[in-house]
């Protein structure tokens, strides 16, 4: 009895800490609230779910990345001054100037974008290139799974460091985890550099919530790839129809995520790689503007929330947005709506079912939300859709590993990227002009034809939205 009711007041006792805690982290009130009640009143079920999925910065992080300034600093400082002369001065009342701002990065000209759709067009590109790399590969991924790509990849991987080239492989452990430590031993005895992420050491070692959801590859500094897809033969679409969009990227914007790879290499191994901070101006017909965006839990505010709600409310024409989940903040909400009002032709395409059937159900109560307000809903139901893009205008195009959900928004380490050039953006309007063609557009009769279960279930989802 004595050490039954020591640990009731060791729960108790924690769930009042961490209600203190709560009420100083950065959330919505709604949020705050429904931790703070249910630390108090519901302890044994609260403190186990605050140790793991609590934290909403991550604060180890910003203070490795200050301590490792001495390290860090030079290169963002060559990256600075490598791509000053492709830098755009926009003028103050430029509509993407308000993005520079929040991102403390500039638009940089002389880039070349191509898109890569679906698994089969990525791999054999990322293939071919890394077979041509002369000096090292940068390479992370949110999931490896020890499968037939995995291992293709791998062999390419292998033969280029068997050429004398320096492999660094980055990886998340939590996405990773059924994989085997075997799977890297061939790249490891050949002498490239494989790390987790480690976003649970130190004082997160309890946490769930941080990954690193991040698909960047860097070759040489010249040319890199960004985009939905992981290191999984499901993305290549053999067992399913597998629907996603990565990008090849030549140009100064290459430099941009080599960095935010370098950011993440140090604070998962303390060390600094040599790189190559030298400009390679492309050669190509296309002059695309772009701009490199890290999301990470490390700021004092939501970049991810601030960068799609100005791109929403600058939008005069046209919305169209792509994310295999659809759980986005409120502030969204509101600029949607808004931007419907003003008569935008806003399109929201979603999965008809995606592989998380807990985030569906809480999308549809936005969709119940949003539906009316003259937003269109389409479900693509040519297999498993998984792209995250958006385009806004004839102008911008955004792709990137961010999906349109709380967990993209405000916990995940995401990177995307932002591309102004009418010619590549007709490319992407006429690749989602295919998509919504083979999609089914939401009615108001569609509502009303789900059921009171459906219903319940999809608003007790949304309570757990800050989660997902």
């Amino acid at each position: 009895m004595t050490y039954s009711w020591l640990l009731i007041v060791i729960i108790h006792s924690a769930g009042l800490l961490f209600a203190w805690q709560a009420l100083y982290q950065p959330r919505t009130p709604q949020g705050t609230l429904a931790w703070i009640l249910a630390l108090i009143f519901i302890p044994y079920i609260a403190v186990p779910a605050f140790l793991y999925f609590g934290e909403q910065k991550f604060s180890g992080y910003v203070r490795a990345r200050r301590s490792g300034d001495s390290h860090l600093s030079p290169y963002a400082e060559k990256l600075a001054d490598s791509i000053q002369p492709c830098h755009l001065i926009l003028p103050d009342d430029h509509p993407c100037k308000t993005l520079e701002n929040l991102t403390r990065f500039n638009f940089s000209s002389h880039n070349h974008c191509q898109l890569l759709i679906d698994g089969e067009n990525t791999f054999n590109h990322l293939c071919q290139q890394i077979d041509k790399a002369n000096h090292y590969i940068l390479m992370q991924f949110y999931i490896v799974e020890d499968d037939a790509l995995a291992q293709r990849v791998r062999g390419h991987l292998l033969n280029a460091r068997q050429r004398g080239v320096c492999i660094y492989f980055l990886y998340d452990e939590i996405g990773c985890h059924d994989l085997s430590e075997d799977f890297w031993q061939p790249l490891r005895d050949h002498g490239a550099q494989i790390h987790a992420f480690n976003s649970s050491r130190g004082r997160h070692q309890f946490q769930l919530n941080f990954r690193n959801h991040r698909k960047i590859c860097v070759l040489d500094g010249e040319q890199a790839y960004i985009g939905g897809h992981n290191l999984s033969v499901h993305y290549l679409g053999k067992d399913i129809p597998w629907r996603d969009t990565h990008l090849h990227l030549l140009g100064p914007a290459v430099l941009s995520l080599q960095l935010f790879f370098l950011e993440d290499w140090y604070w998962a191994t303390g060390n600094t790689p040599q790189l190559n901070w030298q400009l390679k101006i492309n050669t190509h017909n296309s002059d695309c503007h772009v701009l490199p965006i890290a999301l990470a839990p490390t700021n004092n505010f939501s970049t991810g929330v601030l960068l799609f709600t100005e791109l929403i409310n600058s939008a005069k024409s046209r919305i169209w947005l792509v994310s295999p989940y659809f759980v986005p903040d409120e502030s969204i909400c509101t600029a949607l709506h808004l931007a419907a009002l003003r008569g935008v032709d806003i399109r929201i395409l979603l999965p008809e079912k995606s592989d998380l059937r807990f985030v569906d159900y809480a999308a549809w109560t936005y969709i119940e939300q949003l539906l009316p307000k003259g937003i269109h809903f389409y479900l693509y139901h040519r297999g498993q859709l998984h792209q995250k893009v958006s385009l806004i205008d004839d102008n911008l195009s955004i792709i990137g590993t961010a999906n349109l959900d709380n967990r993209s928004l405000h916990i995940n380490f995401e990177a995307l990227v932002v591309i102004d050039n009418a010619a590549f953006n007709q490319q992407v309007a006429q690749m989602l002009t295919e998509d919504f063609n083979c999609s089914i557009r939401l009615d108001h009769s569609a509502l009303q034809e789900r059921s009171y279960p459906a219903r319940f279930i999809s608003r007790i989802m949304r309570l757990f939205a800050p989660l997902q």
